[in-house]
């Protein structure tokens, strides 16, 4: 059995801070849209924007997750498409068909 060191000297310590400072405009820009324009909370696009957020922030810890990681430019581009289309794509899919069924039904009423 191995065992790996990690030296904090390495790596940067406010360098995972950086990667999330522009989620705080983004936030102040989806309060005042909100404000601004009232229809957005009663819509449907405030739930879709909150999923929209997470899957991007999914992808984003897990490519910064596979940054640290000792491999190769294409083993982790492997390694991220082989986590995120099963992990998003795929329900995404289903989603829309379902969606575009439900569609069809209604118009055939």
């Amino acid at each position: 059995m191995t065992a790996v060191t990690l030296h904090t000297d390495l790596v940067p310590a406010h360098r995972g801070w950086r990667a999330l400072l522009w989620m705080a405009p983004l936030t102040a820009l989806w309060i005042v849209l909100n404000y601004a324009f009232p229809i957005i909370p009663a819509s449907a696009m405030s739930t879709f924007a909150a999923r929209l957020g997470i899957h991007v922030l999914i992808a984003l810890g897990l490519w910064l997750s596979l940054e640290r990681a000792e491999l190769t430019p294409a083993q982790r581009r492997n390694a991220w498409l082989g986590v995120m289309i099963p992990a998003f794509a795929v329900p995404s899919s289903i989603l829309l068909h379902v969606l575009s069924l439900r569609q069809l039904r209604r118009r055939s009423r």
